[in-house]
């Protein structure tokens, strides 16, 4: 089932149709494609794009591919033309240790590409050294946009709001579906929630096809969370 966007037009900087063609066709998670247009958009001051290329253990030499080193090129190519400000970080095999199913120990290697992008040098800056603050993620948070009491929460400094207690109404609208925090506060949520309300509009007016992916990925979530199940 599909869902239209809202008309309801935010102000926003114009952003190349061609672009917007261009990241709609990414092979991408919709929640990377928005934060690109919401930068593009001047409505966030920086975007954070990072994903496995591939992952193996040591006793599964064969592992899984998850983008072809075509599509990585093209996600890189299509930040590098935007215009934006951006870093492309050295490629590096992420590994931890892991317990299989079966009970046996493995090491688990992920080969991962990280591309951070802003308008402005300032932005991008920001950015760069958040990553080297050791504060929980505090710092990235905040440099991303995020609401600050939800950067706080993630961070583990005040209490986190328990999704469970939120009302099924509140889970299927647009401001929950498209918030950008992924831990919310206890005391603060419902006016961090209105970032996403934000997020949507600005999407819908650039991309109503990114507007749909992202707002079925909403919906993938909560189910995959026992939230709830749309009907």
């Amino acid at each position: 089932m599909e869902k239209e966007p809202q008309i309801e037009q935010e102000q926003i900087d114009p952003v190349d149709p061609a672009l917007v063609e261009r990241i709609e066709k990414l092979d991408l998670d919709a929640g990377h494609k928005m934060d690109l247009l919401m930068v593009l958009a001047g409505r966030k001051p920086a975007v954070y794009i990072h994903f496995n290329v591939s992952m193996w253990h040591d006793l599964d030499q064969q592992g899984h591919i998850f983008k072809s080193e075509d599509q990585v090129q093209e996600i890189i190519d299509t930040v590098q033309d935007s215009g934006l400000q951006n870093i492309v970080y050295p490629r590096e095999d992420d590994i931890q240790q892991i317990t299989l199913t079966d009970g046996r120990e493995a090491t688990l290697h992920s080969n991962v590409v990280k591309i951070i992008a802003a308008k402005d040098t300032a932005s991008l800056e920001n950015l760069d050294k958040a990553f080297k603050i050791e504060d929980g993620g505090l710092s990235v948070g905040v440099a991303l946009g995020f609401p600050e009491t939800a950067s706080q929460a993630f961070a583990g400094n005040i209490e986190k709001k328990d999704l469970i207690q939120i009302p099924k109404e509140t889970l299927l609208s647009e401001d929950f579906l498209f918030s950008p925090a992924v831990t919310l506060s206890k005391d603060h949520w419902q006016e961090e929630i209105k970032a996403g309300g934000t997020r949507a509009r600005v999407v819908g007016q650039l991309s109503p096809q990114i507007y749909q992916e992202a707002w079925q990925r909403g919906l993938d979530s909560l189910d995959q969370l026992g939230l709830v199940v749309a009907e």
